[in-house]
C-alpha cells in the first residue's frame, strides 16, 4: 500500500468511517483495515476485547452496559456470550429475591411493593409467574 493510501486510511479511520467504506476507498480488504487499525492501535485485538467482556460480565454488568463500555452492540456482546454458554445477567434478579424474602415473611401483594418501591401489580407478575397464593392481609379475607 502507498503512503499517500495509507495517509488516506489513517484519516477515514480517525474520522470513523467503517471498515468496508474504508477499504473500498483504499482499495484493499476489510480485514486489511482491520489487521492495520489494530497495528496502529485503532483496534484493539479480538481476544483483548474478550477479556473485557469478561471481566465486566463476573462483575454482574447487563449486555448493554457491557456493549457500552466497549464500546461494540449489544448483539455482539449477546453473540459473545452466547457462544461461552454464559446466561444473561438479569435486572430484575436482585429485585425477586427481595420479592420473595419479604413473601415468605408473610407480607401481601402491596406490602412488599411499598418497600421494594415498586408497583404491586409487578409483584403480583412475578408471584402468579413463580405460581405462589396470595398472602391474605392482616384480618382481611381468606383466599381458597
Amino acid at each position: 500500500m502507498s503512503k499517500i493510501d495509507q495517509i488516506k486510511l489513517q484519516t477515514l479511520v480517525e474520522l470513523g468511517v467503517r471498515d468496508a467504506e474504508c477499504a473500498r476507498v483504499v482499495g484493499c480488504t476489510r480485514e486489511y483495515v482491520r489487521q492495520w487499525k489494530i497495528k496502529n492501535g485503532y483496534l484493539e485485538p479480538a481476544n483483548y476485547v474478550e477479556e473485557r467482556f469478561l471481566e465486566f460480565y463476573r462483575q454482574g454488568m447487563y449486555d448493554a452496559e457491557i456493549a457500552a463500555n466497549c464500546g461494540v452492540s449489544s448483539t455482539s456482546v449477546y453473540s459473545w456470550r452466547i457462544k461461552n454458554g454464559l446466561p444473561p445477567h438479569r435486572k430484575n434478579a436482585k429485585k425477586h429475591e427481595e420479592f420473595l424474602k419479604l413473601y415468605k415473611q408473610g407480607l401481601n401483594d402491596s406490602e412488599i411493593a411499598r418497600k421494594v418501591g415498586t408497583y404491586p401489580a409487578a409483584v403480583y407478575c412475578w408471584r402468579t409467574k413463580n405460581n405462589l397464593p396470595a398472602n391474605a392481609k392482616p384480618g382481611g379475607r381468606k383466599r381458597a
